[in-house]
């Protein structure tokens, strides 16, 4: 039996290239049934280089981006110097309500601790900025620009014992969607 328009991914489960390069492991295309690797002067085929083009350049901007952005907030997405900002920007805009350790103060939430980091378990980092850019302060939402809000949320993951890295957050919540909110290392 043939193998024919498959990715063969030895010692994997995942049928993706991405998934593989990501594993640093090894991975085969195979070519669908009837489509020739080579004419009979041993050049590729026009169709078949050409598809073989798109798919290695698809794949490559895959393996660049996932490279660029991190995963996690297990990864380092903010700098400690961003998180110092924030934390004078939260005892400002924030503390009021939220409490200097962040722990609530009757109906409002708390920001740190097992029920914050638990309840926002599979969220994106998109998510919860773009939640406190426009509803908070509660007093004048949508008030703190995108950089005071950017360096709140790293203070926040400071507090909550999330590893800093050496770049700023981004202060755009696109680019903070790529990036998942996991309550352990173990969820990622």
């Amino acid at each position: 039996m043939r193998e024919c328009g498959k990715i063969l991914l030895p010692f994997l489960t995942v049928g993706v290239p991405q998934a593989a390069a990501a594993e640093k492991r090894p991975f085969r295309i195979v070519p669908p049934c009837g489509i020739s690797k080579r004419r009979s002067k041993g050049v590729f085929s026009g169709a078949s280089l050409s598809m073989s083009v798109i798919v290695l350049v698809s794949w490559m901007s895959c393996l660049s981006a996932q490279d660029k952005t991190p995963r996690s907030v297990w990864d380092g997405i903010y700098s400690d110097n961003q998180a110092a900002r924030g934390e004078a920007d939260f005892r400002e805009a924030c503390a009021s309500c939220h409490g200097q350790k962040l722990e609530g103060r009757g109906q409002i939430p708390p920001l740190a601790g097992t029920d914050f980091i638990s309840n926002r378990n599979g969220m994106t980092v998109g998510d919860l900025f773009e939640k406190i850019q426009v509803s908070m302060p509660a007093d004048r939402p949508g008030q703190l620009g995108k950089e005071q809000n950017a360096g709140i949320l790293a203070y926040i993951l400071k507090f909550n014992k999330f590893p800093s890295g050496n770049k700023d957050l981004p202060a755009d919540a696109e680019a903070l969607r790529g990036i998942r909110f996991d309550a352990d290392k173990t969820d990622r």
